[in-house]
């Protein structure tokens, strides 16, 4: 278990800059949602690309999900492997896949949990 927590979180380290970038769009959506709120405007590609990015947080919320299913109890259960890879799947193709460049570890992690971690 010390090894899988060690693993998990030297990935996750690693992996800082796309899990900040994550969450500051994430905060910068709630804000933009605050004066959408105020103010009435019609359909444009900045709202679909501010709802769009909520995609990226929920996508870091299934690999933390994973990530403490796989430390502590060595298994993966499917109802989180199947919309945790395809939030992942979104978001590196959401960024034209330079986003692996700043997540590379977590989905080196994400893989090796996927193909070769029980699921149940």
């Amino acid at each position: 278990m010390k090894i899988r927590l060690s693993i998990a979180i030297v990935c996750t380290v690693l992996s800082g800059l796309g899990v900040w970038l994550s969450i500051s769009a994430i905060l910068n959506i709630i804000s933009m949602a605050i004066k959408v709120l105020t103010q009435e405007e019609a359909l444009t590609w900045e709202r679909l690309r501010d709802v769009f990015f909520l995609i990226f947080p929920l996508a870091w919320f299934f690999y933390f999900r994973i990530c403490h299913y796989w430390v502590r109890f060595n298994y993966v259960p499917y109802s989180l492997i199947l919309p945790g890879t395809l939030f992942g799947v979104i978001c590196i193709a959401a960024t034209v896949g330079f986003g692996i460049v700043f997540t590379f570890p977590a989905v080196l992690l994400m893989f090796y949990i996927l193909f070769f971690v029980i699921k149940k």
